[in-house]
């Protein structure tokens, strides 16, 4: 990543050795903040991460550039942008926006830093937003690889550079409230330093449709305690040996509905199995594991709840199927969203008995470049007349999830579940409707067998 640099105080950030697997996949420093303070200030660092989880050749992409103009935060969970309760963490963005490449190769575990020590007033902050740059900005950004546009892509196909329709992301910011503040509302003390990270996912938030890359941000972010990093290796459960195929790893929390969403995710090391999440911010998570090898077979997810920032799962066992249930299942999830367009994000959960508890975990997709897939409807020779739709075909485990429990050893026990029918609900939002979610019911997915599922929304702009 090439940025600007300017001098500032030593600050090594995360220190660590990365495996090539995920750990945020960026590095570099950018700029300073206001450094200092009053004994009614704190000082909060900015940081950055972000998986690599569609890095051609698993994904489309070579680059994803993205430019920051600012990073707001607010004591009040629902105001508004714009509201007086903003405090800018990155005030020397304003006037030189920092452009990251999302997908940088990955080297040590250092994350790029957006501001350094920023003065704010000492109190419990519980809204973040983040500002992308305008293509207006575009000559304020040094060494700007998107030419005369702030954000963009290029694919991997042909090389090419597209710009990213960034949208209301620079003018109202993406909000980071809620269920997306990952460990709650955070403090900043009087005369004491935090650090905030920024969990930008591009590879679920950059749709590529006739010709344009459209941005529907998946962005997370929280405070950082002082042993952030969540590492493991995925192995066979049979063999113990490392797979050599496609791996990806996410971490979960439960929603307002009670169903694990992705708020993390990385690419394990295809060759080793290894994975490392950089920056995780305080806070309990659920891992959901998938895997496959390079000739396309199966194996069963693997469900871990109890997992905490600072952990070191160890080996961790993903199982295979054997003969024919080796081979995944297929779902057609057809979505009509009426007279209007909508962006969509679709899920494919799995319900999951554990004892006497019963998750609803999100299970990445395979096929996909992240763990969720991105989709617009729009009309087709399938829709109602008159209609937006959209039809996607799903390749996925049909076998039931393995699980277990992380207690803080190494290598956890791991409870082996290949059986089948694995049943699956797909879940899909559209922010844009109402209501903004909707769920199919139980879908039944075989080896080698195909089914077939819908929701039809409704009041969509």
């Amino acid at each position: 990543m090439r940025v600007r640099w300017r001098s500032w105080p030593a600050l090594l950030l995360l220190a660590g050795i990365c495996a090539w697997a995920g750990c945020g996949s960026v590095s570099g420093i950018f700029g300073t903040g206001p450094s200092g303070g009053t004994p009614s200030n704190g000082t909060v660092t900015v940081t950055l991460s972000d998986p690599s989880t569609c890095l051609a050749p698993n994904g489309p992409y070579t680059h994803i550039w993205i430019s920051i103009a600012a990073v707001e935060a607010s004591p009040n969970a629902s105001a508004g942008a714009g509201d007086s309760s903003f405090v800018d963490l990155t005030p020397q963005l304003k006037t030189a926006p920092a452009q990251v490449d999302l997908l940088a190769p990955p080297s040590q575990c250092q994350l790029p830093t957006l501001a350094t020590n920023t003065s704010v007033a000492a109190a419990q902050y519980a809204q973040l937003r983040v500002f992308l740059a305008a293509d207006s900005q575009a000559g304020a950004i040094a060494n700007n690889h998107c030419g005369a546009a702030a954000n963009c892509v290029q694919l991997a196909s042909n090389g090419s550079v597209q710009p990213i329709v960034a949208g209301a992301a620079t003018t109202s910011g993406l909000p980071i409230a809620a269920a997306t503040l990952l460990g709650g509302p955070f403090t900043v003390s009087s005369g004491q330093s935090s650090q905030i990270n920024i969990a930008f996912d591009a590879c679920a938030s950059v749709l590529a449709v006739n010709g344009q890359i459209l941005l529907n941000a998946a962005v997370t972010g929280g405070a950082l305690p002082q042993n952030s990093q969540v590492s493991g290796t995925l192995v066979d459960g049979v063999s113990h040996a490392a797979i050599g195929g496609r791996q990806i790893v996410a971490l979960e929390q439960p929603s307002a509905g009670g169903a694990d969403r992705v708020v993390l995710e990385s690419a394990a090391n295809n060759a080793t199995g290894a994975f490392l999440f950089c920056a995780v911010p305080t806070g309990t998570y659920d891992l959901a594991a998938i895997a496959s090898t390079a000739a396309g077979g199966q194996y069963a997810p693997t469900f871990l709840t109890g997992v905490t920032s600072g952990a070191q799962i160890g080996n961790l066992s993903v199982f295979p199927g054997v003969g024919i249930n080796a081979n995944p299942g297929t779902v057609q999830l057809t979505t009509s969203t009426g007279p209007a367009a909508a962006a969509l994000r679709i899920a494919a959960q799995e319900r999951i008995a554990i004892g006497t508890q019963t998750f609803i975990a999100t299970i990445p997709i395979p096929q996909e470049p992240a763990a969720t897939m991105l989709a617009l409807t729009a009309p087709g020779a399938s829709c109602v007349m008159g209609g937006n739709c959209s039809v996607n075909l799903f390749s996925l485990p049909a076998l039931n999830a393995s699980f277990g429990r992380f207690s803080g050893t190494p290598s956890p026990l791991i409870s082996s579940n290949t059986t089948s029918p694995a049943i699956y609900q797909m879940d899909v939002q559209a922010a844009t409707c109402s209501p903004q979610e909707q769920t199919t019911g139980d879908v039944s997915v075989l080896p080698n067998g195909s089914t077939s599922a819908s929701v039809a929304f409704a009041g969509c702009t």
